[in-house]
């Protein structure tokens, strides 16, 4: 699902499962982990690697490694390796399954998670992580069941609260929505999406006022999130404030400067303003961008 904006997490676990030399050059490299330093750990773990070791942690510490570094591919044949040489690692299966997510292979990542929960059943990271893919994959009931247990298993679950809301939000539930938003809020307050998500609920039902409050909490915890500015733009200028909406437009343009459809909202804002020729040139901006509604408006009020 293109545009489900979801809270993704993967679990790290370091692990040390070798012997004499190799051992301390593992812990080494579990070292490096811990101080970020990726690249130095991903060179240790290799050492005992090419020796040809049978052991399966320096193939899973090493596609962790990778797999801080944005390195799917790379983590997924390490984390293979390792499930390989012990196959019943939780934990690999579980980021090998969110590095198959990270590019889009839903299947493969399913997959991976259900082999997850049948390892650790009650974990409710498995659960979480699947209900993510399925939702990727437009099973939105299934993924909701995902994310329901998880939520059942660990009730401080921030992440599956906002999660499901988001597939409530969008499917027209907005009460349980806005339940989910709220418990989310409550679990971890400086989860900006959760903000947003409730924000924009609020700004679709006309309750601009709420809106304006969720948004403005998402930016502070988040300053670079555009949804959330394009959406209190919209409440302000909903409110009337179209001033306010104009500076959130502005910003917004410098953070997503690719979005025609801003040209557009900026325009109306400017018109009821009585900016005539400021909402005539955001128009013509509109138009060229490929905004079709701009046509009509400009030729009733710009010519």
């Amino acid at each position: 699902m293109k545009n489900l904006k979801l809270c993704i997490l993967f679990l790290p676990l370091l692990l040390s499962a070798c012997g004499g030399r190799e051992s301390a050059i593992n812990e080494k490299g579990m070292t490096l982990m811990n101080d970020r330093q990726y690249r130095a750990a991903i060179d240790q773990f290799s050492i005992i690697i090419n020796d040809g070791t049978e052991a399966w942690a320096p193939y899973y510490n090493r596609a962790l490694s990778y797999q801080e570094l944005d390195m799917p591919d790379s983590a997924i044949v390490d984390f293979t390796k390792s499930i390989t040489l012990n196959s019943s690692c939780f934990e690999a299966f579980l980021n090998r399954g969110i590095a198959y997510f990270s590019i889009r292979k839903n299947e493969e990542a399913i997959k991976d998670f259900d082999k997850a929960v049948e390892l650790q059943p009650d974990n409710a990271v498995g659960w979480y992580n699947r209900g993510n893919a399925k939702a990727d994959s437009h099973d939105l009931d299934g993924a909701v069941d995902d994310l329901s247990q998880a939520i059942s298993l660990d009730t401080n679950y921030a992440e599956a609260y906002m999660n499901r809301g988001v597939i409530y939000k969008i499917t027209g539930k907005h009460k349980l929505a806005i339940y989910d938003f709220l418990e989310a809020i409550n679990c971890r307050p400086d989860l900006a999406l959760a903000h947003y998500n409730l924000g924009f609920i609020f700004y679709l039902n006309q309750d601009f006022e709420k809106a304006i409050g969720y948004c403005t909490n998402a930016l502070k915890y988040e300053p670079a999130l555009s949804d959330a500015l394009v959406c209190r733009a919209l409440s302000y200028s909903g409110s009337g404030l179209y001033e306010k909406s104009i500076q959130d437009f502005d910003e917004a343009m410098i953070l997503i400067p690719e979005m025609p459809q801003l040209y557009y909202d900026r325009a109306m804002a400017r018109g009821r303003m009585g900016d005539r020729d400021g909402a005539c040139a955001d128009l013509e901006i509109a138009l060229e961008k490929g905004v079709k509604e701009a046509e009509e408006l400009i030729k009733l009020n710009c010519k």
